[in-house]
């Protein structure tokens, strides 16, 4: 199967990987055109073919009890229903490396990604982050932290931040 076509993204495509099922894409194929007539007569230009790709993936895992989604002959693959699954071999490691992309996707979208933009959105100086500190919002008396919680930043984040005090 061409890789290209294939999304982590789709709930559909990880579905048909994990369970068996079809997987189906469109694949572009680049290819020189030249024009015959018109004003750009003799001249090329590249183009695209495009196909529609089919692909039937055998069944890796068993999928769970009433995970099955609207769609007819898709499952769940959501953090929760991988974390239970029962795989062995590679169906196991294909899993892990599942959870373990949706992990480091999480955590580009929310600090690489988020803490920039939050940034940007509240005109901070450059490479600064200005969290705020509430005490009066949780009810033990301790503080809280918010825009952006710098209280439960992940650790793998721990090592670009660095406090002035």
């Amino acid at each position: 199967m061409n890789n290209a076509g294939f999304s982590f993204n789709s709930g559909e495509h990880l579905s048909a990987l994990l369970y068996g099922g079809v997987v189906r894409f469109v694949e572009s194929t680049p290819y020189l055109h030249t024009f015959k007539t018109g004003p750009l007569a003799g001249q090329t230009k590249e183009r695209f073919i495009k196909k529609k790709i089919e692909t039937t993936l055998p069944r890796l895992v068993e999928p769970l009890p009433k995970t099955e989604l609207k769609k007819l002959g898709y499952w769940s693959t959501d953090a929760s229903v991988l974390s239970r699954l029962k795989a062995k071999g590679t169906a196991r490691r294909v899993v892990e490396l599942i959870k373990r992309r949706n992990e480091l996707e999480r955590l580009v979208s929310t600090y690489y990604h988020g803490i920039p933009k939050t940034i940007e959105e509240k005109d901070w100086e450059p490479g600064w982050l200005h969290g705020q500190f509430n005490q009066v919002t949780v009810v033990t008396g301790r503080t809280s932290s918010s825009s952006p919680n710098l209280q439960n930043m992940a650790s793998e984040v721990d090592e670009l931040i660095k406090t002035r005090f």
